[in-house]
């Protein structure tokens, strides 16, 4: 199970034994063989119930044929994991579970990713944000420059780490306000909800 997966590689990691990790969306930053589709995946299988009853109702409303009832595992608050029955559609053989589009579309339009977050920084050193470029000069004391006064990007990646997710972690290490500013800024706007705009989602029994 993608959560089983996901909690395997948090117990390894360094970021999550020292705290830096504090929800799941830090994972996909800070933690190796952990990326999109891995969190996305895991947030399904613990939301799964919810979906299983959104495809349940707009089977319901849009009159879709479904089969007889399957056995689908999902978390349930206070109890954890438990398998529970639906009839749902199916698609080329596979029963499916329908998914908002609307969440779709939020994963797809959010920029989250360990080479973006040091790309945000620097560029809000270049433009002169002070508390930037206070954070930076503290941390590398003397970030290399170009004639320009610019920073020198390719030699200010390699002092911050040897890697995207070993850079957002000196960066969430040591840089928390630049880290949260990141955070928050990433967070896509939900578009609005148009009723029965679904997409698919298989599932294997």
């Amino acid at each position: 199970m993608e959560s089983d997966e996901l909690i395997e590689l948090l117990e390894e990691s360094d970021a999550f034994k020292s705290g830096l990790i504090t929800d799941i969306r830090d994972a996909q930053l800070l933690v190796p063989r952990v990326g999109p589709d891995l969190v996305s995946d895991t947030i399904a299988a613990i939301g799964r119930h919810h979906l299983c009853e959104f495809t349940t109702s707009q089977c319901q409303k849009h009159d879709i044929e479904v089969a007889e009832n399957t056995r689908v595992s999902g978390w349930i608050p206070g109890e954890g994991w438990s398998d529970l029955s639906y009839r749902l559609p199916v698609y080329e053989g596979k029963r499916v579970i329908l998914v908002p589009a609307r969440l779709v579309r939020r994963a797809a339009e959010a920029t989250y990713s360990p080479n973006r977050l040091v790309t945000d920084l620097m560029d809000r050193v270049d433009a002169g944000n002070p508390t930037a470029c206070n954070a930076l000069t503290k941390l590398l004391q003397h970030p290399p420059t170009k004639a320009n006064g610019t920073l020198h990007r390719s030699k200010t990646r390699k002092r911050l780490g040897t890697s995207g997710k070993d850079r957002a972690r000196t960066i969430a290490s040591h840089l928390p306000g630049a880290y949260s500013d990141f955070k928050n800024s990433a967070k896509p706007t939900p578009p609005p909800s148009q009723n029965g705009d679904t997409t698919t989602s298989p599932i294997d029994n």
